[in-house]
């Protein structure tokens, strides 16, 4: 994990809730041998699917968002079929 380089917008400090609209950025660098459980030499042509996601659940105004859409009652962020696809340059 602390291989694992993050860069949010809004700083690393904690703060409170924000009541006005903000927007935000999220930046992350997965290191190779975050991958420890896979034999990988290089990212180069691989593909991948999975979601990244969002969850504001304990927010005055709760919320949830998604890359790709979820398509059920409740928030469901392990379903595969609704999974996009991630290309690796």
């Amino acid at each position: 994990m602390k291989s694992i380089d993050r860069w949010a917008s809004l700083s690393t400090e904690p703060f409170d809730t924000r009541i006005e609209p903000t927007k935000w950025e999220l930046s992350l660098r997965l290191p190779i041998s975050t991958f420890f459980l896979h034999k990988l030499n290089r990212f180069d042509g691989l593909t991948a699917s999975g979601n990244v996601y969002k969850c504001g659940d304990c927010l005055p105004v709760p919320h949830f968002i998604s890359w790709n859409p979820i398509k059920t009652e409740n928030p469901d962020f392990h379903r595969p079929d609704f999974f996009g696809q991630i290309n690796f340059g």
